[in-house]
């Protein structure tokens, strides 16, 4: 019984949290996202402490921050386009078996972002001379990710 009671607890106190997250997060877009200009604000107001910008400073960053994202979410529209051709023209060469294998591999590039272009170990590994040599150097060509909230 205390179990029971426990659980219902815990349960009630996750869901109340959550809830309660969620509202900080602030208003949404459509599909639950932010919208463009509620991004472009927040990332002006932050520019804004760190530099210390005035109010009409503020307002022109804010033009072109909203500008920028409008540009970027054009060309992300672009790129999706650009994949789904892609894919459709992979589908008419590849049997079902490799254009499934090559999907999922798209798809596994996909989740680490810009891990699909950055050399791995194995690749590393692979050309003896060269892991020689990063075995003896520091690597200096790994590029560190943004944690950009976005």
């Amino acid at each position: 019984m205390k179990k029971i009671i426990f659980a219902v607890a815990m349960s009630l106190c996750l869901l109340v949290g959550t809830n309660a997250f969620a509202r900080m997060q602030g208003p949404r877009g459509p599909q639950g996202r932010v919208s463009i200009e509620q991004r472009a604000n927040s990332k002006t107001e932050r520019i804004q402490q760190q530099l210390g910008l005035s109010d009409e400073q503020a307002s022109k960053v804010y033009v072109i921050q909203l500008e920028q994202m409008r540009q970027m979410q054009a060309l992300r529209r672009q790129m999706q386009i650009l994949r789904q051709a892609e894919a459709e023209q992979m589908k008419a060469i590849l049997t079902p078996e490799q254009f499934e294998t090559w999907r999922e591999s798209q798809q596994r590039m996909g989740q680490g972002g810009r891990s699909g272009m950055q050399q791995g170990p194995s690749m590393r590994q692979s050309d003896s001379k060269a892991g020689k040599q990063e075995k003896s150097e520091p690597a200096r060509n790994k590029k560190k990710r943004n944690n950009r909230p976005e």
